[in-house]
């Protein structure tokens, strides 16, 4: 089943997400910064000033993926890398105000390897820390396994079955959500011919509705309001990835998926992370820029699409991360390149830009996760 909002016109971004008296707030972001030898050092920014999170002994890189604070705690997921290229999932964990320490290192039974990316959510429910991504099985070299996986804690971790005749593909960024210790995992599961969104609840695998003749798509984010789950990614037809969000009931299993406006067609058009708040539906991702190699960072209100400036020099970017508090709308990513070099990390707070500096000899920065206390 496929529906439309009504909504209005594409807009410049909210300039109503302003108020006076507004709340002194703390932005923390995540990501990783590409160096000047072509490795990545995972960051830690807060309030735009980055500061580099330390790698476990035996580690040369680090990326970091999510971000959620909680009880005066940040926790940080991501994967560290050796120098053979090994990934391992890990999560930094750093009371505020302090300086941080290395990661720890999530349990991973023999054979196994981080994918690539390996962590890519995390989820805090009354003192349980919970982390989702992927391990490849090693086992037989030939024919490597991919494992959707998750932690509770530091615990040796569960691995959730791919739905019958298909392989596991990707942990949507952000996607995990846990409610009432009932897990859900957002990601993709691949048959012989298409990429599949799917939705994990406590293991099971449950298909995401798609329009009718279409096949395929992809799911990133969830967040959670009112007994339902809302997924962001998108479904794509023979030409163009169509941005589109799904809203899942949790109670009766069931989902609709609800197509985004303003996307362009012959090109691949992102919906990545979700957000409610007072019955308004955020969705940020980007828009394809026609006969170009590149997106204008966009979120929806709405289903209205909301474009964020970018310089000009830089083939347009994505937004990763998106929150609301105070009536605020905070969205994060990266400009330029998505492979790391020559891009830079933003935040926008409503309609001001915020300064966001870069570690010393770093050749690009990008944030994936931001989270607002």
């Amino acid at each position: 089943l496929s529906c439309q909002l009504q909504v209005s016109p594409t807009r410049e971004i909210d300039e109503t997400s302003t108020s006076s008296g507004a709340v002194s707030r703390t932005i923390y972001a995540v990501g990783f910064s590409t160096m000047d030898n072509e490795v990545f050092k995972p960051v830690l920014w807060i309030n735009g000033t980055p500061l580099l999170l330390p790698l476990p002994a035996g580690k040369t890189e680090g990326r970091s993926f999510a971000v959620q604070v909680s009880s005066g705690t940040i926790y940080v997921a991501g994967d560290v890398i050796d120098s053979e290229g090994k990934k391992d999932p890990c999560v930094w964990v750093i009371p505020i105000g302090t300086q941080p320490s290395a990661p720890t290192l999530l349990p991973v039974p023999p054979n196994h390897t981080g994918g690539d990316p390996t962590l890519t959510a995390i989820f805090i429910e009354n003192g349980t820390v919970y982390a989702a991504g992927i391990l490849v099985d090693m086992s037989d070299p030939e024919n490597p396994q991919r494992k959707l996986t998750y932690w509770k804690n530091n615990t040796s971790p569960t691995f959730v079955p791919p739905p019958e005749s298909f392989t596991i593909g990707t942990v949507g960024f952000g996607g995990l959500w846990v409610q009432n210790e009932t897990v859900y995992i957002a990601g993709v599961a691949n048959s012989e011919t298409d990429s599949v969104p799917y939705l994990w609840k406590n293991g099971t695998p449950h298909a995401l509705s798609l329009p009718n003749g279409i096949n395929g798509g992809r799911v990133y984010g969830a967040s959670f309001s009112q007994g339902f789950l809302y997924l962001a990614g998108y479904y794509a037809d023979a030409s163009t990835g169509i941005p589109c969000y799904w809203k899942y009931n949790t109670e009766n299993e069931t989902s609709t998926v609800i197509t985004l406006n303003g996307y362009a067609s012959n090109s691949v058009n992102f919906a990545i992370v979700p957000f409610v708040d007072n019955s308004n539906v955020y969705i940020g991702g980007g828009i394809g820029i026609p006969n170009e190699d590149g997106w204008t960072p966009t979120y929806w209100k709405n289903g209205a699409p909301i474009p964020v400036p970018f310089p000009s020099e830089l083939m347009g970017g994505l937004v990763a991360s998106l929150t609301v508090k105070d009536g605020i709308v905070y969205v994060a990513g990266f400009y330029g390149d998505p492979e790391g070099i020559g891009s830079e990390a933003f935040i926008w707070k409503g309609a001001t830009k915020l300064a966001v500096s870069s570690p010393s000899g770093s050749m690009g920065t990008q944030i994936y996760a931001i989270a607002v206390e």
